[in-house]
């Protein structure tokens, strides 16, 4: 994926500022007002699309308890490994109990299935646990008592779409319904104070939205482009938001 497919927050500014006629940010709204605009469409294109795929490793905490990152959605994957932090030597699948809790932290734990317990599916008959696991609850991670044997963990999880920088980090099929989203937002302030400014939020809305049984919008199409995608493109994708220093 090379830069050229993203665009920048400067970029698409510089777009809206033509489209609304406030290119010198003097009738009412900041430039952190359109920059908050902007995030927030990247944000709900991400929730609609699962766009981007990071991959964040770090040290295995010592009271068994970690916090997802704060630009996580959507956890799709939980590895533990040895080695060098982003560089495994062996890696094992983290998979999912149900209702194990250890909040405080420690290796204590309630559940509704323990190793004492022989239906149990994660234990072995004698109480030695046969498969790493944890839980999640209210953002944090909980990891079972046999899971210390491994230095590191990697996560593997869907973004929010990340800082909006001056970097290119919005994908250049999102382009367009970017700038209509925030020209319906910057649009509908200003018809509060200029009704004949309404036709042209109109204009916006059905840009964005489409208009009739036929038409699609900005954001459908936005939406069909990235689901239509081929495995390849995707990971391509994920390989470059994985090397964005958010």
């Amino acid at each position: 994926m090379k830069t050229n497919d993203f665009v920048s927050i400067n970029d698409i500014l510089a777009d809206v500022g033509v489209a609304v006629g406030d290119q010198g940010y003097d009738k009412g709204l900041t430039k952190g007002y359109y920059v908050r605009q902007v995030s927030r469409a990247v944000e709900e294109l991400a929730f609609d699309t699962y766009f981007q795929v990071l991959t964040k490793d770090m040290e295995f905490p010592e009271n068994f308890i970690l916090e997802m990152p704060s630009n996580c959605f959507n956890l799709r994957e939980i590895y533990l490994y040895n080695g060098v932090c982003g560089t495994p030597t062996d890696s094992h699948w983290v998979n999912w109990k149900r209702n194990f809790n250890n909040t405080g932290g420690g290796t204590d734990y309630t559940a509704r299935r323990k190793e004492t317990m022989t239906d149990d599916p994660f234990y072995i008959e004698g109480g030695d646990s046969s498969t790493l696991y944890c839980n999640i609850e209210n953002g944090v991670i909980m990891f079972g008592s046999n899971c210390n044997a491994y230095s590191f963990v990697r996560l593997v999880y869907n973004g929010m779409g990340g800082e909006v920088v001056d970097a290119p980090i919005i994908p250049r099929i999102f382009r367009t319904a970017v700038i209509d989203y925030v020209r319906v937002n910057a649009l509908t302030f200003f018809a509060l104070r200029n009704p004949q400014i309404r036709f042209a939020l109109q204009q916006a809305q059905m840009d964005l939205d489409g208009a009739g049984y036929h038409k699609r919008g900005s954001w459908k199409k936005a939406e069909m482009r990235m689901k239509s995608m081929d495995t390849w493109e995707k990971e391509n994708y994920k390989e470059y938001f994985s090397r964005m220093n958010y």
